[in-house]
């Protein structure tokens, strides 16, 4: 799911505060926007959200391998330090922290 980047940034600032796992996630600084991996069933659960797009199964998104630049994309590993780095973020966790009220006012609608 692709994230607008001032939303994507409350929400990295979110789940940090509240103790949760942060998984691997794409970023694009030029195109300010964030990915990141979800399963398919969870898509549903995002496409209301200004700032969030859900992409359908089966659609083409381009990324760098690890430790390199596409572009201006890059993959994020957070917990680079710990055993749970190539762990993806719990898609409840993602969707609580994009509902969190303290960020949602600030988002334009798409």
């Amino acid at each position: 799911m692709r994230i607008d980047f001032a939303l994507a940034t409350a929400v990295v600032t979110r789940l940090k505060a509240d103790g949760r796992h942060i998984g691997p996630y794409l970023m694009g600084g030029t195109e300010r926007l964030m990915w990141w991996l979800t399963p398919v069933a969870t898509r549903s659960r995002f496409g209301d959200l200004a700032g969030v797009a859900a992409y359908p199964k089966g659609a083409e998104l381009f990324v760098p391998p690890p430790g390199r630049y596409l572009g201006d994309r890059v993959w994020v590993l957070p917990d680079q330090a710990g055993d749970r780095w190539n762990t993806l973020t719990s898609a409840d966790d993602l969707h609580t922290a994009l509902h969190a009220p303290d960020h949602r006012r600030q988002i334009p609608s798409n």
